[in-house]
């Protein structure tokens, strides 16, 4: 008894951790349950929720739990950290899209040719374009829940960073929430997941506004972005890697040259002190993270292989 008590309460935790991890640009919630051994658990339990529904539903609810009081928690964390250490999250993000890139490089990095480089180069200037669209466009960075006014405009784009960050997410290592990033509504959207549970609050739907376009775009993206990513990796599989490096690399910039992003307090000494001490930290994290899904899988695929040559001795 004591032994499921805690098995579902680590389930919990789990789900939280992912939770949080998905609302930090560089770092993939994918990443997460691998690192948390519950991947293939979660996956299995969502493809047969039907199938085996009292064997798996507890687990589900329990990791969902966790993963919406990870998200609207993380929120509120990073609300706290934009408004009065703006600068130093802003490195803590790099560090962490920094760590990645490691391992993000590594399966195609030995074949570079000029070819690939071409796809280094487009990755980035997508994120550039996309960049550059959200600042012609001028789309509203107003973080005040209460007194923000959104448009048409703003609900296509919202919708479109779900879309495209839904896609972002099925891609290993790579974080969806790049894309609120890119168009300039991250701290927006953040504020919006602080003020989820402010019912009462002064111009309350506009929270519901925010959210529902972001989600809508995730439902709508997740079928087709599985699609076109696995017919885009079996027809391209290397470019399409140096694509992503191209992307990931370019949206460091993208970080520095949001304005909202990096709040509104003036970049001081003590802020500058603690960005030279957040970046490494951000780095070393993704960095050991990565290495330690790396390893994980290079056991995995040993094991593969050891089950496979005992199937042949017998045989």
């Amino acid at each position: 008894m004591v032994i499921k008590v805690l098995y579902y309460v680590f389930t919990f935790l789990k789900g939280l951790l992912f939770g949080a991890s998905n609302l930090i640009p560089g770092m993939s919630g994918g990443t997460m349950l691998v690192i948390t051994n519950i991947y293939e658990k979660l996956l299995d339990s969502i493809a047969n929720v039907l199938k085996k529904f009292k064997s798996v539903i507890l687990f589900l609810v329990m990791f969902g739990i966790g993963a919406v009081i990870g998200v609207i928690g993380g929120a509120k964390v990073i609300n706290l950290a934009l408004r009065y250490a703006s600068f130093p999250t802003a490195t803590f993000f790099t560090g962490i899209i920094l760590g990645s890139i490691p391992f993000l490089a590594k399966p195609v990095i030995k074949k570079i040719n000029l070819k690939y480089v071409f796809a280094f180069i487009l990755g980035a200037l997508v994120v550039v374009g996309l960049m550059l669209l959200s600042f012609f466009l001028k789309n509203d960075t107003e973080t005040d829940i209460s007194s923000l006014e959104l448009g048409f405009k703003d609900y296509l784009l919202l919708f479109l960073s779900g879309f495209i960050g839904c896609c972002l997410m099925l891609i290993p290592g790579v974080s969806g929430v790049l894309m609120l990033v890119v168009f300039n509504y991250y701290s927006t959207f953040m504020n919006a997941l602080d003020n989820l549970t402010h019912f009462s609050m002064v111009g309350y739907h506009n929270v519901i506004l925010i959210i529902l376009p972001v989600g809508l775009g995730i439902l709508c993206g997740l079928i087709p972005s599985s699609k076109l990513l696995s017919y885009i990796f079996k027809k391209f599989p290397i470019g399409s890697y140096f694509s992503i490096l191209g992307f990931v690399i370019a949206s460091i910039a993208v970080i520095f040259f949001n304005v909202n992003y990096m709040g509104e307090g003036v970049i001081n000494t003590l802020q500058i002190i603690l960005a030279c001490i957040t970046l490494p930290i951000g780095f070393v994290i993704s960095f050991m993270l990565s290495l330690y899904k790396m390893k994980m899988d290079k056991k995995k695929e040993e094991e593969k292989a050891c089950e496979a040559s005992k199937e042949e001795v017998i045989e």
